[in-house]
């Protein structure tokens, strides 16, 4: 009895989707007609009978381009009839169904000009990005737990990565404002060859929350767009931290090494630290959605030292064990991103034409 009502119940089910879809495909379809019998009264020059025509499927029924297609026939019928007000309001209906709408070859004079005095290009962009980094440590001063004139360490590279979100807010014609907030880690190793038998290895990961501010200037708005970016940047040293290893040579034994896990090195570090960034890049539109898809390279250039001289020789294990000593010195990186923006609208007279008309 169960599975008879079961039966039942799908079944009937089953047949209300079926009709909703039915329903749904068909009114879309007579939608589709009642644009093309619009179309065609407008070529014919009946243009008073078209919003009648055109509202039913307005409220409901057009697809997302056949509703684009019905505001413009709306709105040239409104300019055709000198409604100026009304004009208005479907080309704002228009942009706001369609607002990468292109103008035609077809469009007449009337309708360029109320296009042109709206608001057509984004009025903010979102967006996310993730990638790379490499550092480049400058030394300024140099310190060494043996002698700080002729034992200078190497600082090898290692890759880190970075990821975060960003705002972009258009300023004037090909200018805008580029805001991100940044998780960046950053990866270096410090080798340097100490009293003639031991060798210290010190590699260290930084963990930043970043704040970079720049002025984004576009070369083009068409679907490959190359770009430049300038400005700085702000971050937070979250945690910085060491893995050590010493290594000696002896000549009875053999070897030995040092080695006890990690050491937190925050403390050492200065928290907050500053950067001057350079970059290009090239976005491509319409890969994904209407958004764009973007390759990103910069580079940061520090304003500070980053090591504390103050806490230089505070940290007994890295100075005992491994003997390790600060030097002072600020860190550079190339940053390699890949990311999306997505363009919001909001299409609305300009001020000046608003002000023309009233």
């Amino acid at each position: 009895m169960n599975s008879i009502a079961s039966k039942f119940l799908l079944t009937t089910f089953l047949v209300f989707i079926s009709a909703i879809i039915c329903q749904v495909s068909a009114q879309t379809s007579d939608c589709g007609q009642v644009l093309s019998k619009a179309q065609d009264i407008y070529k014919e020059g009946r243009i008073s009978e078209i919003a009648e025509l055109l509202e039913p499927c307005l409220n409901e029924g057009f697809t997302k381009q056949e509703r684009v297609e019905a505001y413009r026939l709306l709105t040239l019928s409104n300019l055709y009839f000198n409604e100026r007000e009304k004009a208005e309001k479907s080309m704002t209906l228009l942009l706001k169904s369609g607002p990468e709408y292109k103008l035609r070859p077809t469009d007449p004079n009337e309708f360029v000009q109320l296009y042109n005095s709206f608001r057509t290009t984004p009025y903010l962009l979102i967006g996310g990005k993730f990638g790379v980094n490499v550092s480049d440590i400058d030394i300024k001063r140099n310190f060494s737990y043996e002698n700080s004139q002729m034992n200078i360490g190497d600082y090898n590279s290692k890759a880190g990565i970075q990821g975060g979100v960003f705002l972009q807010i258009p300023l004037y014609k090909r200018f805008s404002l580029l805001t991100e907030v940044l998780y960046t880690q950053k990866r270096f190793v410090f080798k340097e060859r100490l009293f003639n038998y031991s060798t210290i290895e010190l590699p260290e990961t930084q963990t930043y929350f970043e704040v970079p501010i720049l002025l984004n200037f576009n070369f083009g708005r068409e679907k490959w767009v190359p770009y430049l970016n300038a400005g700085v940047s702000i971050s937070y040293l979250a945690k910085s931290k060491m893995s050590p290893l010493r290594k000696d040579s002896l000549y009875i034994g053999g070897g030995r090494e040092v080695k006890e896990g990690e050491i937190d090195v925050t403390s050492l570090r200065q928290r907050f630290n500053y950067n001057l960034i350079l970059g290009a890049g090239i976005k491509v539109k319409d890969i994904i959605g209407r958004g764009y898809v973007f390759l990103d390279v910069r580079y940061c250039h520090g304003l500070n030292k980053l090591n504390d001289p103050d806490k230089r020789y505070s940290n007994n294990d890295l100075m005992y064990k491994y003997f390790y000593t600060d030097s002072d010195f600020k860190i550079n990186s190339f940053q390699y991103s890949l990311g999306y923006s997505y363009p919001l609208y909001k299409p609305k007279l300009k001020r000046k034409t608003k002000e023309k008309y009233e």
